[in-house]
């Protein structure tokens, strides 16, 4: 990003295949890993590549990719359930704290819920509250906490 970009002025695309290699490194860096309710065991790039494959090709999964200036920033993804869609996000290390998590997540989640015609669900660790905060910043309310894990919904109302 050039020295005049502003950072929040984030746009969002869909992913392809020339992504793959930014999600595999956000994927395995530390801060992620520790944060992941998934396990913060390291993916290997042969496993990776499976899984993105598979994302891609499954309409019940949205993968779109934060642009700023003309740097990836980060990823948010959609995988949709009987009941709810969940949202996962990932912001490029090199770009964290500047608010591109929150800002994407705000502009992702009023579409998926069109989209999917279901809430949007969180599932963050109950420790991360920088996470928790970017999600009630952007309109998710905190339905359910237990065994580490606090479960925040959108679903298009106002917050509570």
């Amino acid at each position: 990003m050039r020295a005049n970009d502003d950072p929040l002025n984030v746009r969002m695309r869909r992913a392809n295949e020339a992504d793959c290699m930014d999600l595999f490194r956000w994927r395995n860096d530390p801060i992620m890993r520790r944060n992941s309710i998934s396990g913060d065991a390291e993916v290997s790039l042969e496993d990776h590549k499976r899984w993105f494959a598979k994302k891609m090709k499954d309409p019940r999964s949205k993968l779109y990719i934060g642009i700023a200036g003309d740097r990836k920033v980060g990823m948010v993804r959609f995988d949709a359930g009987e009941d709810c869609a969940v949202i996962s996000v990932s912001v490029d290390p090199a770009y964290r704290g500047m608010g591109l998590g929150s800002k994407m997540v705000g502009l992702t989640s009023a579409g998926a819920l069109r989209e999917f015609g279901k809430p949007i669900v969180a599932r963050i660790k109950s420790d991360n509250m920088a996470s928790i905060r970017i999600f009630a910043k952007n309109g998710y309310n905190i339905k359910d906490s237990a065994n580490g894990v606090t479960c925040m919904c959108f679903d298009g109302k106002s917050h509570e």
